[in-house]
């Protein structure tokens, strides 16, 4: 879903955007531990685990008998994978970075995770740089993003951050039926914002990746 909504986010901005902008597709990258228990349902499914049934080895040669092998335990194995993010940047014509669209992942709101760790880094990189950020909260699980103050009642949420207005973030909180909102994304002044109607995007992104006969399936 993640890559899809960030490629389905990154074609409606390359068709909306006049020609002064570029959109593109970019990845952050990271190496991590995965494969632990904590949460598993929530986080990214590196591990599968195969039932195996119990083989009776070749006769030991030495021994003169049947040797069988003890069944073992299937457990899952930390290992440092590395994880590739991806997000949408928006470029002047020359290569200037704008504005950075960030579709939070599951690893982004797991504390003490390296994919948070990553992510606020970078969150404080483009801020104190004067990059506007625009972060997409569609998770009902996870630490959310640090605010100065505590956040609203709700389940998603959307928040712009302007770069001449890092303290005073645009939020449009969100409950869990509720559509998603047609957002101002700030650009290079003076041009006016842009009217990025993330609803759209979802819709067009659900219709292209036939997501409807996927769910069908499920069910």
């Amino acid at each position: 879903f993640h890559a899809h909504f960030v490629t389905a986010l990154s074609d409606w901005l390359r068709r909306g955007l006049g020609p002064s902008y570029v959109a593109l597709v970019e990845e952050r990258v990271y190496v991590a531990w995965e494969g632990t228990p904590v949460s598993s349902s929530l986080y990214r499914p590196d591990i599968s685990v195969a039932a195996v049934s119990p083989r009776t080895s070749e006769p030991s040669a030495a021994a003169g008998g049947t040797a069988v092998a003890t069944r073992p335990i299937i457990v899952p194995v930390a290992v440092r994978d590395e994880v590739r993010e991806r997000f949408v940047s928006i470029r002047t014509a020359q290569g200037e970075l704008v504005c950075a669209i960030e579709l939070l992942s599951p690893n982004n709101k797991r504390p003490g995770h390296e994919g948070r760790h990553s992510y606020l880094a970078k969150r404080q990189e483009l801020l104190s740089c004067g990059i506007h950020l625009v972060e997409i909260d569609l998770l009902l699980q996870g630490e959310r993003m640090p605010l100065a103050r505590s956040w609203p009642a709700c389940d998603r949420a959307v928040l712009v951050v302007r770069r001449h207005r890092p303290h005073a973030g645009e939020l449009y909180p969100l409950g869990v039926d509720d559509p998603l909102p047609t957002i101002a994304l700030p650009l290079r002044e003076p041009d006016p914002d842009y009217l990025l109607d993330l609803q759209g995007v979802f819709e067009e992104m659900w219709e292209r990746s036939n997501y409807s006969a996927l769910m069908t399936r499920l069910r």
